[in-house]
């Protein structure tokens, strides 16, 4: 068993090696792109914080359409998206978010529907209008990838196994919330980001990459099981599985609350 343990450990690694090798492959002007419309100096803290920015940009850049304009003949398709389209069904939204997270250095690929594969040729790839939704995935060290829905009225999906199936929001069983479910969303993932800045201040080892990995249990200066509910509903949030309620949101006001206590704190005992 050591020895399964063992190998299956350097398999990782290796996989890892592979990942980091071949998802962050975009040029130059590309990155530079990315770099200006998405994060503007910016280094986003992990994939939450990436996340955030990517899915704020894109509703605020572009409109859903289930049949957009086509690209003109002899345009790169990610300028022409971003600066003058700026129109785009689930296709264009995967495609541009994936390289925006490659952009930020999380390794990213596209996801096609099945229907899609299928009418693959060779290395191309047939995208479309009758059964464009695509997403992305994103690589997190230890978990390998995950799938992260970037297009505006998909946020929330129905997963089984291996197969995503894309549902409109507002046909969601229940939803029927109009913007205030996109809003619960926006707050939770900015006090999220209130959250993760906060914990790098009050421990230095802290990584948002892996943020269930705190060390100190008892002995942290905040309530960690509610630190650690708070994760797991981004993570439900990212990952597509639900948007956050009214009481997850207060939740994580709480807990804001009882880190800027600390950091308040911390300050006071260093001066």
């Amino acid at each position: 068993m050591k020895k399964w343990r063992a190998w299956d450990g350097e398999g990782e690694l290796l996989y890892r090696s592979f990942v980091y090798d071949h998802y962050l492959e975009i040029s130059e002007e590309q990155r530079a792109l990315l770099e200006q419309v998405f994060f503007q100096g910016d280094e986003p803290a992990g994939v939450y914080t990436a996340t955030y920015r990517i899915r704020a940009v894109l509703r605020f850049l572009a409109t859903y359409r289930e049949s957009p304009a086509k690209i003109p003949a002899g345009r790169e398709f990610l300028e022409w998206f971003l600066k003058e389209g700026r129109e785009g069904n689930a296709a264009y939204y995967a495609t541009a978010a994936v390289l925006a997270y490659q952009a930020a250095g999380i390794p990213a690929r596209y996801v096609l529907t099945e229907k899609q594969a299928e009418e693959t040729d060779g290395n191309r790839v047939l995208l479309s209008t009758k059964n464009a939704h695509a997403w992305a995935e994103v690589y997190v060290d230890g978990l390998g990838f995950r799938a992260v829905e970037v297009t505006p009225g998909f946020y929330e999906e129905f997963y089984e196994a291996d197969v995503i199936v894309a549902v409109p929001n507002e046909e969601l069983e229940g939803a029927g919330e109009g913007t205030a479910g996109i809003q619960r969303e926006e707050k939770l993932l900015f006090l999220y980001g209130q959250v993760t800045a906060m914990v790098g201040k009050l421990e230095p080892e802290f990584c948002p990459d892996h943020p269930l990995e705190l060390e100190g249990g008892e002995a942290l200066p905040f309530d960690l099981a509610l630190y650690r509910r708070t994760v797991e509903r981004m993570e439900r949030l990212v990952y597509g599985r639900r948007g956050p309620q009214p009481g997850e949101i207060r939740a994580a006001e709480a807990l804001v609350g009882q880190l800027r206590s600390a950091l308040r704190k911390k300050r006071r005992s260093s001066h």
